[in-house]
């Protein structure tokens, strides 16, 4: 019998958990530990190999699922990472077939790298919304628009029925903001030259300091309630507007 309070007998599951969570723990704290030893050299290649190692199987599991639900010429997709995976877009607009591809974590890359099903679709309208991440994980900014360069030009020439809407990075915390504002002007140029209709929320969801409002989110980043309400506000013209 074991006391209570006392770590959990050796060969037990929950020891094995255990030792395996205590493992993964000690394998970040070590990379961080090697990204400060070595300096700006890893800024960006070591928060992308963690981001791997935590996102890693999830993405993988979401992923494999996706390809197997087929996207149909009919269908609104609201593409992103965990701020679009988030939202229950099919009850919000339950007049359209909404398609929920957002998967949390992902970086402009990453969606690129899983835009196949929803190419082949060839959906009415797309909703893309990704970089968050990018900002960050300090990835650069020429990479991350390189990736929506390469997305956006085909979708234009595999799909060019689609609609696509590019809407820009909503804010976090204080000390993303200059990094956010900067992506966002960018990314406004990348998607004009491709043809994408330009959604830019920034404003209404941050402060005079662009910091996101608390009524909006929790953690300064994920939203609230009231945050996914304004969201679905600010996009129902675009979404339920008929095409030709």
């Amino acid at each position: 019998m074991v006391a209570p309070g006392a770590p959990p007998p050796r060969g037990t599951a929950s020891a094995t958990a255990a030792r395996r969570w205590r493992w993964a723990f000690l394998g970040v704290a070590g990379l961080v530990a090697l990204e400060l030893a070595v300096g700006a050299g890893v800024a960006f290649e070591l928060p992308l190999l963690i981001h791997h190692v935590a996102f890693g199987p999830g993405h993988r599991r979401q992923i494999t699922q996706f390809e197997r639900l087929a996207i149909a010429p009919g269908d609104v997709v609201f593409l992103g990472d965990s701020i679009t995976e988030a939202v229950q877009w099919h009850e919000l607009f339950p007049a359209i077939s909404a398609r929920n591809r957002g998967i949390g974590g992902d970086t402009v890359e990453e969606i690129e790298s899983r835009l196949d099903p929803i190419v082949r679709g060839h959906p009415r309208k797309l909703f893309l919304m990704a970089g968050t991440n990018d900002v960050r994980m300090r990835i650069p900014v020429e990479h991350s628009l390189a990736a929506y360069e390469r997305m956006l030009d085909r979708i234009r020439r595999e799909s060019p029925e689609t609609l696509v809407f590019v809407e820009g990075v909503l804010p976090r915390s204080e000390r993303y903001a200059p990094r956010i504002r900067t992506f966002n002007e960018r990314l406004r140029a990348v998607a004009t030259r491709h043809g994408a209709t330009w959604l830019d929320w920034f404003d209404a969801f941050a402060d005079e300091r662009g910091v996101i409002r608390p009524a909006y989110s929790n953690d300064d980043l994920h939203l609230l309630g009231p945050g996914i309400e304004l969201w679905t506000r600010l996009l129902a013209p675009y979404v339920t507007a008929p095409t030709g």
